[in-house]
C-alpha cells in the first residue's frame, strides 16, 4: 500500500480550492500497519539536495498524513517536533513541521509551540505559528485576546515578525493590555526599528491618540497633512476599513508629492504589504535617485520574498532613472540570476542601448524568458 502512495500521488490529496485534504489523507492511518509505514519514511527524511528551501513534496506528504495521528499519539507528535526543531533542516521543513504541530492536539499545545517560535526569533517561524494558532482560537477579527499572550511575548512578535499581518496583530494585542501596553506602543514608536515604530505609530493613531497622529502627520506624511485620510478608524469594524488611512495616504505621497514623505515611509519599504511597499519603493527611489539602486536591484531579482508588483514598480523607476542606472543594468546582464537578466534586457532595449552582440548573447540564454525579452 504504502509502495501504491508513492506511485499514485495518494500521499498528496487535495480539497477542490487545492488545499491539502488532511483529514481524508488522516484516513490512511486506518490501514493496518500504515502508521507504522508513515513513522518510519518520516524518520527516512532527508532534505533533497536539488531544493534550497522545501521539503520534497513526498516527504512533506507523508508529515501531513503523520500530523492527523490521534492527538494523544507522542511518538507522531516528537517525530514532527523533531523535524521543527533539528539544525539541519532546510527552513521550510521547519514551517512546514510548525504548520502541522499547530494543527494537532489542543489550542493549549499549539499557543506553546507559538511561545516557543518567538523565543527561536525566526520570523519564518512567529508568522506561521501566529497566524495558524489565530485560525485555530476562532476568535474573530484577529483570533486572539489580550489574555491570550503576555505583553513581553506580543512586543517579541512585533519586533521579529516578518509579515505585516503579524506585527499589526502584535502591535493590537500591545493596545489590548491597556495603559502599559499603550505606553510600551509609543516608547516603540518613538525609539524602535522603522518597521516596528510604523506599525506602533499606526495603531496608536488609530485609536485617536493625539501624539501618535501628530508622529505621523510629521514622520509620515512630512508635516502637511491636510487633503490626507485621517488616521483614526474609530467607529469603523476593524476588519474591513483597518487599512484605508495608509493606503490611501501612502499612494497619495506616491503619486502626488513623493519629495514631502517623512523616514517612516522606509518602514512600509522594509515590511509593508505588497501594495505599500510597492507605492514606497516610489516614494523612495524619486527621494533619492540613484542611490535608491542597488534596492531596485533587490526587487528584481529573485531572492526570498519576491513580490511580482513590487517587481514592476522598480523596473519602471530603474528605467526612469536612465543614463544613471545603465552601469548597473550592465552589470545585472551578467548575473546568475536570470530575473536580473531579463531586466537587463528590457531596460537596455527600452533605452534603445541594446546592442546587437547584447540581443544576439540574450537570444541564446539558457533562460526562455531571456531569450524572449531579446525578441520582444
Amino acid at each position: 500500500m504504502l509502495q501504491l502512495l508513492l506511485r499514485g500521488g495518494l500521499y498528496n490529496q487535495r480539497e477542490e480550492d487545492g488545499w491539502p485534504d488532511l483529514e481524508g489523507m488522516g484516513r490512511l492511518l486506518a490501514i493496518p500497519g500504515m502508521r507504522e509505514a508513515v513513522l518510519q519514511r518520516v524518520r527516512e527524511y532527508r532534505k533533497p539536495a536539488d531544493h534550497p528551501y522545501y521539503p520534497g513534496e513526498r516527504d512533506l506528504g507523508f508529515m501531513r498524513i503523520l500530523s492527523q495521528a490521534k492527538p494523544d499519539d507522542n511518538e507522531a507528535f516528537d517525530l514532527l517536533y523533531e523535524i521543527f526543531s533539528g539544525e539541519d533542516e532546510h527552513i521550510g521543513s521547519h514551517c512546514q513541521a510548525l504548520i502541522l504541530l499547530c494543527q494537532m492536539g489542543p489550542l493549549v499545545r499549539a499557543k506553546k509551540l507559538l511561545k516557543e517560535a518567538v523565543e527561536n526569533g525566526n520570523g519564518d517561524f512567529v508568522d506561521t505559528a501566529f497566524d495558524l494558532v489565530s485560525r485555530k482560537s476562532g476568535r474573530p477579527p484577529w483570533g486572539f485576546r489580550a489574555e491570550d499572550l503576555p505583553l513581553e511575548i506580543c512586543e517579541k512578535i512585533l519586533a521579529v515578525g516578518q509579515q505585516w499581518k503579524t506585527r499589526e496583530m502584535a502591535a493590537d494585542l500591545m493596545y489590548q493590555h491597556g495603559k502599559e501596553g499603550r505606553a510600551r506602543l509609543m516608547q516603540i514608536a518613538k525609539r524602535g526599528d522603522l518597521p516596528e515604530r510604523v506599525v506602533a505609530a499606526l495603531e496608536l493613531a488609530r485609536n485617536d491618540s493625539p501624539e501618535a497622529i501628530e508622529l505621523m502627520n510629521r514622520e509620515f506624511l512630512g508635516g502637511q497633512h491636510e487633503g490626507f485620510y485621517p488616521w483614526s478608524t474609530r467607529g469603523i469594524h476593524r476588519n474591513r476599513m483597518t487599512g484605508n488611512g495608509i493606503r490611501v495616504n501612502t499612494w497619495k505621497l506616491a503619486k502626488e508629492c513623493p519629495e514631502q514623505a517623512g523616514a517612516l515611509v522606509e518602514g512600509l519599504y522594509m515590511a509593508g504589504f505588497p501594495q505599500y511597499k510597492k507605492a514606497a519603493v516610489r516614494i523612495l527611489a524619486r527621494q533619492r535617485g540613484a542611490s535608491f539602486l542597488p534596492e531596485l536591484r533587490k526587487c528584481l531579482g529573485g531572492g526570498r520574498p519576491r513580490i511580482g508588483e513590487v517587481a514592476r514598480e522598480a523596473f519602471w523607476e530603474m528605467h526612469r532613472l536612465g543614463e544613471a542606472a545603465e552601469p548597473m543594468a550592465l552589470e545585472m546582464l551578467e548575473s546568475a540570476d536570470w530575473l536580473e537578466r531579463k531586466a537587463a534586457v528590457c531596460l537596455l532595449r527600452r533605452w534603445g542601448k541594446l546592442t546587437e552582440q547584447q540581443r544576439q548573447k540574450a537570444r541564446t540564454d539558457e533562460h526562455v524568458a531571456v531569450r524572449a525579452a531579446a525578441e520582444t
